[in-house]
């Protein structure tokens, strides 16, 4: 569970990037609703789900109930802050780890729903759900001109690179 924290944080702090090469990319903020088709969410939608999942995480580790946080980001500033709010929630998490719940239900639309051990919760379903909408955010930002490529997506490695 302590490398999910940190996935989802160092991930988050990959979506800040996008972001902040959003904002110098285009001249206002309209950036914030555009999608890659008519069925498909916003970018701003994106940044929230983006949130949320992690959030919920935190909310299930503390033996909270799970609730959506308003996935509708209104503008670059409320993107700045919920992003920064869940980073700082999945830092406050870490005290929670020794109590992980053992089972998580999961509900899945109105009628369906899982039960999962608590590594498949957070391997098949939050990490996969996070990094999909993630990599959204990426793909609208990249179709719409922003220059961006794969560093930009693995900005959590860049600490890491050496020259040869």
């Amino acid at each position: 569970m302590k490398t999910a924290i940190t996935t989802f944080d160092t991930r988050l702090g990959t979506l800040s990037h996008l972001l902040e090469k959003a904002i110098a990319h285009f001249e206002d903020e309209a950036f914030m609703k555009l999608s890659l088709t008519e069925d498909m969410f916003a970018f701003n939608k994106q940044v929230g789900i983006c949130c949320n999942l992690p959030q919920q995480f935190c909310q299930w580790l503390a033996g909270e109930e799970v609730t959506s946080i308003d996935m509708d980001v209104a503008d670059v500033a409320a993107a700045k802050e919920l992003i920064a709010d869940t980073r700082s929630k999945l830092s406050a998490a870490k005290s929670a780890l020794a109590n992980v719940p053992e089972q998580k239900y999961l509900e899945l639309g109105p009628e369906n729903y899982a039960e999962l051990p608590a590594q498949e919760y957070v391997d098949d379903f939050l990490l996969p759900n996070f990094y999909f909408h993630l990599a959204t955010a990426y793909n609208l930002l990249r179709a719409n001109g922003v220059e961006i490529g794969k560093a930009d997506f693995l900005t959590h490695l860049m600490d890491r690179v050496k020259s040869k």
